[in-house]
């Protein structure tokens, strides 16, 4: 599924529900709570629990209430969403996998290298004689 490694919790529980559901209210009940609740955990790395799981229901409650069925095509829009979702996840892992060789590329930041420290200075953590 989603599988940027330095996306922030948040973020990659909320592209993760909108590559499942694209959004979709009829989707989101559909998961229910408890898959809606263990979705967002594991995606967020704990940070989402029921709280968030109960506003997103709710959410896709009010969206119902608005939109009754059949005055917008609520699959097609999922279908758009699911796939902007999985292009985001694939931006940013390339993202992801660019960034130590920006790091690189910038005038005046040098890495030091266990090579470039002298003698003496390497060792500091340990007990001199």
């Amino acid at each position: 599924m989603l599988s940027s490694r330095r996306m922030r919790g948040p973020c990659k529980a909320a592209l993760a529900l909108l590559h499942k559901t694209g959004a979709d209210p009829h989707a989101v009940h559909r998961l229910g709570r408890k898959r809606l609740t263990a979705l967002l955990i594991r995606h967020s790395r704990g940070q989402w629990r029921e709280e968030h799981a109960e506003r997103i229901l709710n959410a896709a409650q009010q969206t119902l209430n608005l939109w009754p069925d059949g005055v917008l095509d609520f699959a097609e829009l999922a279908e758009d969403i699911a796939g902007e979702a999985l292009m985001a996840d694939h931006l940013n892992t390339q993202i992801a996998a660019l960034m130590p060789l920006a790091g690189a590329l910038q005038p005046g930041r040098r890495r030091r290298h266990r090579r470039d420290v002298p003698r003496g200075r390497r060792d500091h953590h340990q007990a001199r004689p």
